[in-house]
């Protein structure tokens, strides 16, 4: 039986409510709001034609900037090889950017525990329900919620442990995905 005061079950508990949460939205996107907005491939609200032909290029071993037009840095166009190479669906996204919404609660909830536990798993579910938190994965497609992942992991260390060296390689990994979030980061020590 899961013990939900210890901290192992309260992961538990957060990767279940996460995945039941962004599931039922990824159903309804399936089943209904997707078919009502996207009637036309050539209105797609999403940049999933984007994210295949960058992915694409790298799968077929082409060159970035040189084989395909973009300007996003390197390492976010890797990062959306896999929903690609499982099928390049709109289902594929949707769970693949709901993963890193997912990663996301569990490192609020871990690194933040070492402070308060019971205000961490507070703040993560209250992370968990931020509107653009849900729609950004499920009905938005966007990979927003990649960059903000590690946006706040390197934030979170080094809250957890203030060392600048894995805070500094944390942020330069966050560089290579979207440069425009680290522009509002200050140096933690």
């Amino acid at each position: 039986m899961l013990n939900i005061s210890s901290h192992k079950g309260k992961m538990i508990s957060l990767i279940i409510i996460s995945s039941l949460v962004l599931s039922i939205l990824i159903s309804a996107d399936r089943a209904y709001f997707d078919n009502a907005v996207n009637t036309d491939p050539s209105t797609d609200h999403t940049d999933n034609r984007l994210y295949i032909e960058r992915a694409e290029t790298i799968i077929h071993g082409k060159l970035l900037y040189r084989d395909v037009d973009t300007q996003t840095p390197p390492l976010i166009n890797y990062l959306l090889v896999p929903p690609v190479y499982f099928g390049a669906s709109p289902l594929a996204f949707e769970i693949y950017f709901s993963i890193f919404t997912v990663l996301t609660v569990l490192a609020v909830f871990h690194f933040l525990s070492r402070i308060d536990e019971k205000k961490a798993f507070l703040s993560a579910i209250a992370f968990l329900f931020i509107p653009t938190t849900l729609v950004v994965p499920t009905f938005a497609r966007q990979d927003e919620a990649i960059v903000v992942f590690f946006f706040v992991l390197p934030l979170l260390l080094a809250v957890e442990n203030k060392n600048r060296y894995v805070y500094t390689f944390l942020s330069s990994v966050g560089v290579w995905i979207k440069m425009h979030p680290y522009s509002s980061y200050l140096p933690c020590f």
